[in-house]
């Protein structure tokens, strides 16, 4: 009787409970802790004694699940659930189920495939311009759910809104996670804004003072996306074009380089209706030392007692600031400091006055010395002589011209058919016009020199001439004609006005 029951449980189990195991193949997110659905049936009468999961390895061997992260969550009844804490992409494969009662024991017939997947993130559209519109979505990748509880970061920084307009800070890296997994993040995926050139700048090297004959090199930069290609840079100066590209060089500059520069940028975004971007200007104001320094002085020669102003003048940038004068004594060949300043005023001017003059000049690039400049000062008595002989010389000269005026009239004159009555009357009328008195009035600058003037001496200059009788004509009779009726003498006296 009993070998019957035995065979009819054998080959009908199902009267009294059957052998089964259920694992569902399941997918799960990473970083999550996931629990493997299982359930699990043996005879009534039956009681369990012993479970186990496996896990096919690499190479298909079953290898015992005992430890963490895995955790047998069921029961030795019908549940036979197994938690995966944190679970990650190696944890995906294939499962199985195994008990024992106290008379069998049962393994599922057919592995359970587990998956793992990550959270994914979106963003639409990934490359925007500046001002459009940017959706992100955040969905598992387990299914197409998209309506998840989820939250946004952006460069690790959290994100409020999940759709906005973008501009340029919105460019990055952004990640999704589950609400309260914020520590299990999707893969990043990145937005890429382009936008117009911004933060145009023009810079040059030195920064500072840029010397005259130095070399100085304009850059200009700006924020962009696509960056600026080389062409898209371009430099003027005072408005008027230089050159290309992002860098120019000027290996001597000369004083014309001085003036407003700036760059423009452009990389074909438009913004505002503008492909172009100018940045702020920038100042070159060549720098140099004092150069063609000179003396400006009203006359170099002066007389004594008068004043005297002389002015230092030369061209720098920035304007000389120091100023010395120099006196090289005529007599000595000294060198005498005299002053500081751009001006050098003497008053009175003395006679020890003469020599010559420098001025030495700097700021703060170097400095420079004048030309010599030459002053004569003349006494006052030397002063007062001067007018009254240059006064003489003028009337001398008068007297020399008339007297080879009447020379040359003589001298073209042609013997005519006169009789020799006639010519001694013609010589004795020419004998009583041929004199002069010659008279000097000469205008004094101050009362001073006229008075000098008056004190001198009367002088009396005698000019003689001698008339020679004219060749007697052919036709005329010859005669023979005494010295005392034919010689003249001719008085022409130069008088000073009184």
């Amino acid at each position: 009787m009993w070998h019957l029951l035995v065979i009819v449980l054998v080959i009908f189990p199902g009267v009294c409970g059957g052998w089964s195991v259920t694992i569902k193949d399941q997918c799960f997110l990473r970083g999550t802790s996931a629990v493997i659905q299982c359930s699990y049936d043996y005879p009534s009468w039956q009681s369990v004694k012993k479970v186990a999961w496996f896990k096919y390895s690499s190479d298909l061997s079953l290898q015992v699940l005992t430890s963490y992260p895995f955790q047998f969550v069921g029961d030795k009844s019908h549940n036979c659930n197994l938690r995966i804490s944190n679970i990650h992409h190696t944890d995906a494969g294939w499962y199985k189920f195994r008990f024992e009662t106290n008379w069998d024991k049962w393994i599922s017939k057919w592995p359970a495939a587990i998956s793992v997947r990550d959270v994914i993130a979106s963003v639409q559209p990934a490359t925007v311009t500046e001002g459009e519109v940017v959706t992100l979505t955040c969905r598992s990748g387990c299914n197409t759910q998209t309506n998840i509880q989820s939250v946004w970061f952006r460069e690790g920084q959290s994100v409020r809104n999940f759709q906005f307009r973008a501009s340029k800070e919105d460019a990055g890296s952004y990640t999704c996670a589950l609400s309260g997994q914020e520590h299990v993040r999707s893969g990043a995926v990145s937005l890429n804004v382009q936008y117009a050139p911004k933060n145009v700048m023009l810079s040059t090297s030195p920064s500072d003072d840029i010397m005259l004959g130095s070399t100085v090199i304009f850059s200009c930069s700006c924020r962009a996306n696509p960056p600026v290609a080389h062409s898209g840079y371009s430099l003027f100066k005072d408005g008027h074009f230089i050159s290309d590209g992002p860098n120019h060089i000027i290996s001597e500059v000369q004083l014309s380089d001085s003036g407003l520069y700036y760059c423009q940028a452009g990389n074909d975004i438009t913004w505002t209706g503008s492909r172009l971007f100018q940045s702020s200007t920038t100042r070159v104001n060549v720098q140099y030392a004092p150069m063609n320094v000179s003396i400006l002085v009203d006359s170099a020669e002066v007389t004594e007692g008068s004043d005297v102003n002389m002015t230092c003048h030369s061209s720098g940038n920035p304007p000389a600031f120091g100023y010395t004068w120099y006196r090289i004594d005529s007599a000595s060949s000294s060198v005498v400091l005299l002053d500081t300043g751009p001006v050098l005023f003497l008053s009175p001017v003395e006679a020890s006055h003469s020599g010559q003059y420098m001025c030495h000049t700097w700021n703060k690039h170097g400095e420079d010395n004048s030309t010599m400049l030459l002053l004569s000062v003349q006494t006052k008595h030397s002063a007062t002589w001067i007018p009254i002989l240059t006064g003489i010389g003028v009337s001398l000269l008068i007297a020399l011209a008339l007297m080879l005026l009447l020379y040359w009239k003589k001298q073209i004159r042609r013997p005519d058919k006169t009789t020799e009555r006639d010519e001694r009357d013609s010589v004795a009328a020419e004998t009583d016009h041929i004199y002069a008195n010659a008279h000097v009035f000469q205008k004094y600058p101050t009362n001073e020199d006229a008075d000098a003037y008056n004190s001198l001496p009367e002088e009396v200059f005698y000019t003689t001439v001698t008339i020679k009788p004219k060749k007697p004509s052919r036709e005329s009779p010859k005669q023979t004609i005494s010295p005392e009726k034919n010689d003249t003498v001719i008085y022409a006296t130069i008088a000073k006005s009184s």
